[in-house]
């Protein structure tokens, strides 16, 4: 889990495509759930709230938390996304909720693209394909590919996420 995949400041080297399919298996209100890119160690990721995190591209669900966002940050300044339309995660009927999550940031840009698709049993949408241009990872911080779920310090007790694929595309 390498820190491969950046915005890059230079035309035709860096940019990222990222696509995950996942599965919220078993949801527990206490667990923190992460799918996208950071630089955070690997051993830190899920242990605190994503909204403390810095260079970061991702969807994610805070402890507490009822659905899923998509949350962007800089060096300094993060902001969440909110996805209107999910299917509750508290309702257990929803374990083994599937979903879609890409982001595409062309190299030398200012914009990265989002888009989750939420599928099921019985339904299956586009909940959000949208682009933000601001609190963007710093163009030369390499990130990693996570989708993990986790506790501080604690079991995550029966949650679990199910990673179905993980696909990431860079130009160097």
């Amino acid at each position: 889990n390498e820190l491969v995949y950046t915005r890059a400041s230079t035309a035709g080297i860096g940019g990222v495509f990222f696509f995950a399919r996942v599965g919220v298996e078993l949801y527990n209100t206490s667990t923190r759930y992460m799918v996208g890119l950071t630089t955070r160690p690997v051993l830190d990721i899920c242990t605190s709230n994503v909204n403390a995190y810095l260079n970061t591209l991702a969807f994610k669900i805070d402890s507490g938390a009822t659905s899923w966002g998509f949350y962007h940050a800089s060096t300094g300044t993060g902001t969440t996304e909110t996805i209107a339309g999910q299917s509750s995660l508290l309702n257990a009927t929803t374990n083994g909720q599937g979903y879609d999550f890409y982001i595409y940031c062309p190299s030398n840009t200012n914009t990265v693209y989002f888009r989750m698709d939420e599928f099921g049993a019985s339904n299956s949408s586009t909940l959000i394909a949208s682009s933000v241009t601001n609190h963007l990872p710093n163009s030369t911080s390499f990130m990693r590919p996570v989708a993990m779920c986790g506790n501080l310090n604690t079991s995550t007790g029966a949650a679990t996420l199910g990673v179905v694929s993980m696909y990431i595309e860079t130009d160097y």
